[in-house]
């Protein structure tokens, strides 16, 4: 049964059976040719026979250690590139993760905004400094929502490391405003008054 198992010790067996058997065979057939031709007596035959069979033995118990050890050696390199592999796939994950996480944030802010002022402008309440204001509010933030839909549409360039980013000076100011303008329809209706305090002079 072991010679037929498709590991490596049956492997090993029926690698080492036939040069066993046949180094047997040969060294008990020069034996005798050697005590036929007077060559040695017998116990001498036997002697050398047993020593080389010990010596063969050595030599096979040689072989069969390094090939063991380089076959634990490829398994070893193996199972080190599958732990690679599964931690980089885990890495990708996370990093999916994280970009459908920022992706879904960044196009609701804007989509929160424009639906906060819709609710507010649908009241009878609504004067027309608030329409007007309201309309400016929901038509910038319509197109920082387009924007950022365009942005995704060149999401292979972030995949094939091909992104590339525009630096540029921006004011903190119009960051902060842009800011409140969004929570400011949902802070009117829960009746929170907000009030921004900048420090004067630009801020970049």
């Amino acid at each position: 049964e072991v010679l037929r198992r498709d590991d490596a010790g049956g492997a090993m067996v029926r690698r080492l059976l036939f040069p066993m058997v046949a180094a047997s065979l040969l060294l008990g057939w020069l034996r005798l040719m050697g005590e036929r031709l007077g060559l040695y007596e017998m116990a001498f035959g036997t002697a050398s026979r047993t020593l080389l069979e010990i010596l063969l033995f050595l030599a096979l118990l040689w072989w069969t250690a390094n090939v063991l050890s380089r076959q634990a050696r490829v398994l070893r390199e193996s199972e080190e590139r599958e732990r690679a592999a599964r931690m980089e796939a885990e890495a990708a994950n996370r990093l999916k993760d994280q970009f459908l996480a920022t992706v879904s944030h960044e196009l609701r802010a804007p989509l929160n905004a424009i639906l906060g002022w819709i609710h507010l402008l649908k009241k009878d309440t609504a004067t027309r400094e608030m329409v007007t204001s309201g309309l400016e509010v929901i038509e910038r933030n319509a197109r920082v929502q387009s924007k950022l839909i365009a942005d995704l549409l060149d999401v292979s360039r972030i995949v094939s490391g091909k992104l590339r980013l525009e630096l540029q000076p921006m004011g903190v100011r119009a960051v902060v405003e842009t800011a409140l303008e969004a929570i400011a329809p949902a802070a009117t209706a829960k009746g929170v008054h907000l009030a921004q305090v900048l420090e004067p002079g630009p801020c970049t």
